[in-house]
């Protein structure tokens, strides 16, 4: 996935732009030549797609050291000066792929599309602020095709927002998947909203400056399970249990087809995360924990039930649906706490046989090391779509990433979740998490 193919002497780069973000790039010291006036040639379809992205960049170049001349080309055909024949196969095989070439004080990025010039770029970003500069030619293009960071939208403030969208740009994600949950005031949302929620237009604005960043954003909207998040206890009479509404019900359906065409006309993701996760009430404690007196968890028939209805709401608008597969693992699966409960949901394990195939299914193995992960071919063995997910564990992390890199090659999908970091406000975790995970998807390994 990358290649040096020269690497001589350090070098010196400056680049002359508006500083959007507040990003505090390393400025290097010395006796260094710099540009009075650096030339940038940028393609227009860069700079008219990714104007908030090419101010970061050029903002931190500049801070950091001098580059007379910065070049980004669209690759036009084989007859292309000054590339490789490995870059040549790359781009045409990848939207992705880029060609950086270093050279005293010229920067070169090709690639097939402003896409693969703004991954390009981010690279020459890193390389900057990490004083890494030296004469180069590299190809490169991912090992994973889409690269998800998740984080949860609660205590999360506007300026939040943004640094969580400048991380992952930096780190080469291509995805954000939020859980909005109760911190954006869309108007149909059926619980209480936090004081501290986000406006429907504050949202929109942020998921603008997401897209001028190169970032897809899949809004992940907890339903049926976890509704201490999202119906909260606002309609008890629309609950099978205290945690899981019901699925028989089909006012439920209506309250929820009514909030998601909102968020959809809003933000018009191509996703739409459903959830589905930690069906509770299986075993004596977590019934204790979860559950009022007489109350059982769902039956696996009512979970693929509202799957469906789930399925047809989000197609029939266009949209295509995620959710997260814990709960379709057969006993061999699942961690060895779950097992002991394992037999009261083994109904749950022939489900994933009756989901349509362009559902995308998310296994978490967020402390399994590898190096197989049988769970992945179990939940793709109808020809569904598996992405896998990690959190904060290292050597987990690059395992899942390099095992997911050699197993589908053209349809593959990780996602970097960050959870309670985010809230907490815990900015070392979760940028060391964004770091780490960005460079295992795109490097596999």
């Amino acid at each position: 996935m990358l290649r040096y193919v020269g690497q001589r002497s350090r070098m010196c780069i400056t680049v002359f732009f508006l500083a959007y973000f507040s990003a505090g790039a390393q400025v290097v010291h010395g006796e260094m030549p710099r540009c009075d006036a650096p030339n940038f040639e940028l393609a227009t379809q860069l700079t008219m797609t990714y104007r908030s992205a090419l101010i970061d960049i050029q903002s931190s170049i500049l801070n950091s050291s001098a580059v007379c001349t910065v070049k980004a080309e669209i690759w036009q055909g084989l007859d292309s000066p000054n590339l490789s024949d490995e870059a040549k196969e790359a781009l045409a095989a990848s939207g992705q792929a880029f060609q950086l070439q270093i050279s005293g004080s010229a920067v070169t990025v090709f690639s097939s599309s402003a896409q693969g010039l703004l991954f390009g770029l981010s690279r020459l970003q890193q390389l900057v602020e990490s004083n890494s500069i030296s004469d180069t030619s590299t190809v490169e293009y991912p090992a994973i095709h889409t690269r998800g960071l998740h984080f949860v939208m609660r205590n999360v403030s506007y300026v939040d927002f943004v640094e969580l969208i400048r991380l992952a740009r930096r780190a080469r994600f291509n995805t954000l998947i939020v859980q909005v949950a109760d911190a954006v005031a869309f108007d149909t949302f059926p619980g209480d909203l936090r004081k501290d929620a986000l406006s429907k237009a504050e949202f929109i604005q942020l998921v603008h400056l997401a897209k001028e960043n190169g970032l897809d954003v899949i809004p992940e909207i907890k339903l049926l399970t976890h509704q201490e998040k999202f119906l909260q206890n606002k309609h008890p009479e629309w609950m099978f249990n205290k945690v899981t509404y019901d699925p028989g019900n089909a006012a439920v359906y209506d309250r929820v087809a009514v909030y998601l065409n909102e968020l959809l006309d809003a933000i018009n993701p191509t996703y739409v995360h459903i959830g589905h996760d930690e069906v509770k009430g299986f075993g004596k404690a977590a019934k204790r924990k979860w559950l009022e007196k007489g109350e059982g968890p769902l039956p696996a028939e009512l979970f693929l039930h509202d799957t469906l209805q789930l399925y047809r709401i989000i197609t029939n608008k266009g949209r295509k649906v995620m959710m997260w597969g814990d709960m379709l693992l057969g006993k061999q699966f699942v961690h060895e706490i779950f097992q002991r409960s394992w037999s009261e949901r083994s109904a749950y394990a022939s489900i994933v046989e009756k989901l349509p195939t362009d559902i995308i299914v998310v296994d978490w193995r967020y402390f399994d090391r590898g190096p197989q992960y049988p769970s992945v071919k179990n939940l793709g063995r109808t020809g569904i779509s598996v992405f896998g997910a990690t959190w904060d564990d290292s050597d987990a992390i690059r395992a899942f990433s390099s095992y997911m890199a050699g197993q589908f090659p053209q349809n593959s999908g990780m996602i970097a979740t960050t959870w309670n970091a985010v809230q907490r406000k815990e900015w070392p975790r979760v940028r060391k998490i964004a770091a780490e995970s960005g460079d295992a998807f795109w490097y596999g390994r």
